[in-house]
């Protein structure tokens, strides 16, 4: 599959040391300004394993490559279901929708990351992220160009994406809308 090839090429490409034991290890990936993230889909391990560096991941875990300037490569353990890469920052929705972020603290995306559960949908964009909740956008984050202004109460949305000063979604109706957030 292509994307499996991409990403071992640019993981690879990013992280020389490492070399990924099987192309079928991920099932979600997510790139950054600088970084990759991506889920394990598999137990698998990389690197020397057999000698000192080599490391094991387990199926749900997050790992990242490339830029690690603000801690946006270094994810929290545990298992998840998705993950998303921003500028220098990264989030992901653990099993249960809560949502865990990592990286650069001053934009806000790590320190104002909602502290509830039932997240479907997360993107993280360069200074801010969106989740969906029962077809609701959250946002958090940078809001010098009012990308955090959530929609209309009654629109419901079933997909969103986050750029770098605006979002953009689908709506539950099937609806493309450029200007969720502006």
């Amino acid at each position: 599959m292509l994307v499996k090839h991409f990403l071992a090429i640019s993981v690879m490409n990013l992280v020389n040391e490492f070399c990924l034991a099987t192309e079928d290890s991920w099932s979600h990936v997510s790139a950054g300004a600088r970084h990759t993230c991506a889920r394990v889909k598999a137990n698998h391990c990389h690197g020397p394993v057999h000698q000192a560096g080599g490391v094991c991941s387990t199926e749900g875990s997050i790992e990242c490559f490339g830029d690690n300037s603000f801690g946006q490569s270094t994810p929290p353990t545990g298992k998840f279901a998705k993950v998303s890469a921003g500028r220098d920052t990264s989030c992901a929705l653990r099993l249960d929708g809560a949502v865990v972020c990592w990286g650069n603290p001053e934009s806000g995306v790590v320190t104002a990351a909602p502290h509830a559960y039932g997240f479907e949908k997360l993107s993280v964009g360069g200074f801010h992220a969106c989740a969906i909740k029962n077809g609701k956008v959250f946002c958090w984050g940078d809001n010098d160009y009012g990308q955090c202004t959530p929609p209309e109460a009654d629109m419901e949305f079933t997909d969103i994406s986050a750029g770098t000063h605006h979002s953009c979604g689908v709506q539950r109706n099937g609806k493309f809308s450029l200007d969720v957030i502006q």
